[in-house]
């Protein structure tokens, strides 16, 4: 019975639903229950168990997997409040700002290693790689974060900024629109990476608290030590410190990702939004500015109009009843054409150089005959 609820639960779900949310909630509830087991008692749990009738095991087993699903919607539906917590958006006043100037001075150390002249140029480079992944890219003391894991994300957010004028967050729900399906799934399977372990870390620093209370009260209001609650807290302690640590792999992952989007497939949002990209750098950085400018308050300056009326004149618009498949076909079959074309030029070239070559010999040997 047990088990085809949780099949029917995982038809409602998609798998990466199950997998960051369900699994790391389920577990979590089942490492509640097992430490509640051991102040009741197992053995009185199961005798009372099975001194139920059948309906009533059956609604107790069947309300487990509700329950666990309702709490896997919260957490899925929470996700982005969990991804903006360990990205730094939160303020306490004396701990962001102590966490603030750490990484200030980590920043400053590694901006004076990527100048140092006393560095060979490969630990420069690796230092001057390693400060535009893990710290924002304007260098403004606004955009740090006080995460390690949200300084990571943030130095994403400003890679396409500061290289291309274009707004990550106005353009990424643009760009992923047009994303091919093989990178848009690169990219969603590093967010889920990371989600689950943000799920975990929060879900044991949870556990943790939940077991520490439970211990204060049961050592308050019943004799005994109960020892095992403060092994599961530091056990869970672990797995969030772990859980937290393993979080920083996946968010670079993911920030490689998007800095890669944005500099492979720009081109093709430029095509789907009818504008062809500007032959340089500079101009392209007033044509995104003034593009959104255009798109989210629907005017921009001279210059900025100037920008976009040549590069939407140099656009060449494809007709809308193209037949791709037909061109895939014509194009298959003009490559095998050339193909057996090499081929015969190939064959007719040999057997005309040893047809020369057979009358050359012939012409000399009739020559040199007395």
């Amino acid at each position: 019975m047990v088990g085809e609820i949780f099949g029917k639960a995982a038809e409602i779900f998609d798998r990466r639903t199950v997998l960051v949310t369900g699994v790391p909630v389920a577990v979590f509830w089942f490492g509640l229950a097992a430490l509640a087991g051991t102040v009741v008692g197992y053995a009185r749990i199961q005798h009372g168990f099975e001194g139920l009738a059948l309906v009533a095991k059956t609604f107790v087993a069947a309300g487990v997997v509700p329950w666990i699903v309702l709490c896997a919607l919260m957490v899925s539906s929470l996700e982005g409040v969990i991804f903006r917590l360990y990205a730094g958006h939160w303020k306490i006043p004396l701990l962001t700002a102590r966490r603030l100037r750490h990484y200030s001075a980590v920043r400053e150390v590694l901006v004076k290693k990527t100048t140092s002249k006393e560095l060979a140029d490969r630990e420069r480079a690796a230092y001057s790689e390693q400060l535009q992944r893990c710290f924002p890219m304007t260098g403004l003391p606004g955009d740090l974060r006080s995460t390690y894991l949200g300084n990571i994300l943030r130095a994403a957010e400003t890679y396409p900024a500061v290289r291309y004028g274009m707004d990550a967050a106005f353009w990424w729900p643009r760009l992923i629109a047009v994303l091919p399906e093989t990178a848009r799934s690169d990219v969603s399977s590093a967010r889920a990476a990371l989600a689950l372990l943000q799920n975990i870390s929060l879900l044991a620093a949870s556990f943790a608290l939940l077991t520490v209370v439970a211990w204060i009260g049961l050592v308050t209001a019943l004799p005994g030590g109960f020892g095992v609650f403060l092994v599961a807290a530091v056990g869970a302690i672990v797995v969030m410190i772990v859980a937290l640590v393993s979080a920083r792999w996946p968010t670079r992952l993911y920030g490689d990702l998007l800095r890669s989007d944005f500099d492979v497939f720009r081109s093709t949002l430029l095509v789907q939004l009818g504008y062809v990209r500007p032959d340089s750098l500079s101009e392209e950085r007033v044509f995104w500015k003034s593009l959104r400018e255009l798109l989210y308050q629907g005017y921009t300056d001279p210059p900025g109009q100037k920008v976009l009326k040549a590069s939407r004149d140099r656009f060449i618009r494809i007709p809308l009843s193209v037949d791709l498949d037909a061109i895939a076909q014509t194009s298959a079959a003009v490559g095998h054409a050339a193909r057996r074309l090499a081929v015969a030029m190939w064959v007719l070239a040999t057997f005309t150089g040893i047809l020369i070559l057979t009358t050359g010999a012939l012409v000399v040997v009739t020559v040199l005959q007395p």
